[in-house]
């Protein structure tokens, strides 16, 4: 017991240094976020970075590093935003920003190329709460050759929380920004909350949505919530006009959030449809040549989906696996390819030619096709396998609707017989809705029927064995019913379709601690820490483990790591239990 209780305080112990540690700026300045450049031109750049003090804000600049050029943004702020004009095209360029006399090291960007010049961008998202492998997706991206970044939405987890906008957002992309332009949209975590104008002043005026030129190529940026683009009908006469305007541009890349194809979580997803029936007409009426989306935390790419009357097949991207834990996916009829995978994508536009690839985190590339549209051969192997917008089978809207109802009786109400009607209707509309099942065995498990529970989990773990939910039926029905082994079997085999998440390690710990295995169950609960090291909540799991132990040093640890990564605002129903974790701090440290 005693060589466990070392083992496990040394892992703690470093482990608890490497996370502290991985917060700190390593750069000789005490500015709390930046710099970071947005907003790139042929001739301009937006420079912004926020202070620790009020104060007044300068950038210096020029072509070498000897900067030699000055300008201010002339007001008392913590928030600074200086913009450049009068820039050389496609142009290297130095800079160094000072608040309260404070410099940043010299960083370098370049500012955008000639209109016919071969340019490349990257675009991942959804990172929200996964910051340490947003860090190793954005450092990938921070020595590529890209020109700029898109960002598709999901920066942070809470947009309205301040905190989490430098440890979610800008801590882990500080390589990144410094000298690559971003150019971002909300995602509906965002809230479109002032925190994100306040850090982003996109060419837009506040509504969300906006779009800009680089190179031969237009990029339109839609804001795809629901009060902007389906309850309005402003943004789409917006995106009608803007399309109308830019048919002259070789290429058209659109990027929003939600996804009008994901064969991900939100395959079932009556916005999913909506947005779908609204907008990808209208992509294939104004020839927009690729839809870039985030939201399913998963990569896919589509089969090109063409429209009756449309010059060209459209190809559709959910590149949602920036950083945050991965959701299950199930190919779909129009799938070229799915993973459940961290990484970004990547494009070469180099007049006709679009290089596509998809990275993953080792480096290796998932995914890759190149287009040329003046080569006859090359737009023939692009369309195979194309599928036709007006005929092709989705999930029906009512469908969608019955599924998402289903899940928010059961998951946020506990009203199980209410949800499996919704599930038993979606299902006998639509037989190939398999999710349907592993939902109704989660049902059952919370009504007791586990004979019905394990019957229904069985049947679509042989048939969609990706669906997490079945196996975690599964594991409670085991649970309840004390049979360890079992538990553990289904737990093992969850672990193996959801390695990137910490539900397994959280299911072994809960387990192990039901068998008076207190060594076990911290243990497991490590490595589930190790998996996403900035969940507030395992670290308070992992203090009460710790209690139990009888170790209140390693208790007070996990609580104060706990504490610094928890970050809901402060009229969460969760902010009671924080409050209650200070409050323990406070005492073990008087004691």
């Amino acid at each position: 017991m005693k060589q466990i209780k070392r083992q496990i305080l040394f892992f703690i112990t470093f482990f608890g240094l490497v996370l502290l540690s991985s917060c700190k700026e390593d750069v000789p300045h005490t500015f709390y976020v930046g710099p970071y450049v947005q907003n790139v031109s042929m001739d301009g750049i937006n420079i912004s970075w926020e202070g620790v003090v009020v104060s007044d804000g300068t950038v210096f600049y020029g072509k070498t590093e000897e900067l030699g050029t000055e300008l201010s943004d002339n007001k008392n702020a913590k928030l600074h935003e200086v913009v450049l004009s009068g820039l050389e095209t496609d142009t290297k360029y130095f800079y160094q920003v000072e608040s309260a006399g404070k410099k940043s090291e010299i960083f370098h960007f370049n500012t955008a190329v000639e209109k016919d010049s071969p340019f490349s961008f990257a675009v991942y998202g959804d990172n929200k709460n996964g910051p340490f492998n947003h860090e190793k997706v954005a450092n990938l991206i921070s020595v590529s050759d890209a020109d700029f970044v898109l960002h598709n939405g999901d920066l942070v987890d809470r947009g309205r929380v301040h905190k989490q906008w430098e440890k979610l957002f800008f801590t882990p992309t500080r390589n990144m920004i410094s000298h690559i332009p971003i150019f971002t949209i909300q995602g509906n975590h965002e809230d479109n909350d002032p925190n994100y104008y306040n850090y982003f002043t996109p060419p837009s005026d506040n509504k969300g949505w906006y779009s800009f030129d680089f190179g031969n190529a237009h990029f339109i940026i839609l804001s795809s919530d629901e009060e902007f683009l389906l309850d309005d009908d402003e943004q789409v006469k917006w995106l009608v006009n803007d399309l109308k305007e830019n048919q002259h541009q070789t290429w058209r890349f659109v990027l929003q959030h939600h996804p009008p194809y994901s064969s991900g979580g939100q395959y079932y997803s009556d916005t999913r449809i909506k947005i779908k029936d609204l907008v990808v007409p209208i992509f294939n009426e104004y020839n927009v040549d690729m839809v870039l989306n985030g939201h399913d935390h998963h990569y896919e790419r589509s089969l090109p989906i063409i429209g009756e009357n449309a010059n060209m097949p459209i190809t559709y991207i959910v590149c949602g696996n920036g950083g945050t834990p991965m959701r299950y996916v199930i190919p779909s009829n129009f799938t070229k390819i799915a993973k459940r995978v961290f990484g970004f994508t990547s494009i070469e536009i180099d007049g006709s030619v679009m290089s596509y690839k998809h990275t993953m985190l080792n480096g290796e590339i998932l995914d890759e096709f190149v287009l040329d549209k003046k080569d006859p051969s090359s737009v023939e192997s692009y369309k195979e396998g194309m599928l036709t917008f007006e005929t092709m089978a989705d999930v029906s809207l009512d469908v969608a609707e019955a599924v998402e109802e289903g899940d928010d009786l059961f998951g946020d109400d506990e009203l199980y017989e209410e949800a499996i009607a919704k599930f038993e209707w979606a299902l006998e509309k639509d037989p190939n809705c398999l999710i349907a099942k592993g939902l109704m065995a989660n049902c059952y498990v919370g009504l007791g029927d586990f004979d019905k529970a394990k019957g229904l989990a069985l049947e679509t773990y042989e048939e969609i064995p990706q669906f997490p939910d079945t196996y975690e039926a599964l594991i409670d029905i085991y649970i309840e019913l004390e049979n360890w082994d079992e538990a553990l079997l289904w737990t093992d085999r969850l672990e193996e379709v959801t390695a990137d998440s910490p539900d397994a390690a959280e299911y072994r710990s809960e387990i192990f601690e039901k068998m008076n295995d207190l060594p076990k169950a911290i243990e497991a609960l490590m490595a589930g820490i190790s998996i996403v090291p900035n969940d507030a909540e395992l670290h308070f799991d992992l203090a009460d483990l710790y209690g139990d132990f009888g170790d209140t040093t390693l208790m007070l640890q996990s609580l104060k790591i706990g504490a610094d990564w928890f970050m809901a605002p402060e009229d969460d129903e969760d902010y009671v239990g924080y409050l209650e974790v200070l409050e323990r701090i406070k005492n073990l440290e008087n004691n």
